[in-house]
C-alpha cells in the first residue's frame, strides 16, 4: 500500500515538474506576435506617443532615434533586429502587429523584431 501511495507521489510530482519545463520552454526565447504601437522613446518618455504625434516620432526614428514598441497592454520594449529603420519607416503611432523575440534583463525588456504590419484597430 505505501509504495502505490510512493509510486502515485513520483508520478504527480515528475508530471508537474513536464508541464512547468514545457512551459518554461515555449515561453522562453520562441517567437512572439504582439498588437500595439511604435514608439520613438525620447518623445515616448516626455509623454508624447500615439496618432497625433506620428509624424515626428517617424522622422525622429528614420534619423536615428531610439525605437521602442508599446504593446496594448502597456508594456514597452526596446525595438532591435535587422534592418530595423526601414522596417519601421512610416510605422509609428499607428496600430501595428509586431512579431519576433523578447528578451528581459533585470526590468529591462527588448524586441527583436523580424517583422511588422499595420492592423486595424
Amino acid at each position: 500500500m505505501q509504495i502505490d501511495s510512493v509510486l502515485t507521489r513520483t508520478l504527480v510530482l515528475v508530471s508537474f515538474l513536464f508541464v512547468l519545463f514545457l512551459s518554461g520552454s515555449l515561453m522562453g526565447d520562441g517567437e512572439v506576435t504582439m498588437k500595439g504601437q511604435v514608439l520613438d522613446l525620447a518623445c515616448f518618455l516626455g509623454g508624447k506617443s500615439g496618432t497625433s504625434h506620428s509624424a515626428c516620432a517617424n522622422s525622429c526614428i528614420q534619423s536615428g532615434g531610439a525605437a521602442g514598441f508599446q504593446s496594448i497592454n502597456g508594456e514597452v520594449y526596446l525595438l532591435m533586429g535587422k534592418e530595423l529603420v526601414s522596417k519601421l519607416e512610416n510605422m509609428a503611432g499607428i496600430p501595428v502587429k509586431v512579431k519576433g523575440t523578447v528578451k528581459e534583463r533585470e526590468g529591462f525588456k527588448a524586441f527583436n523584431m523580424i517583422s511588422v504590419k499595420k492592423v486595424d484597430h
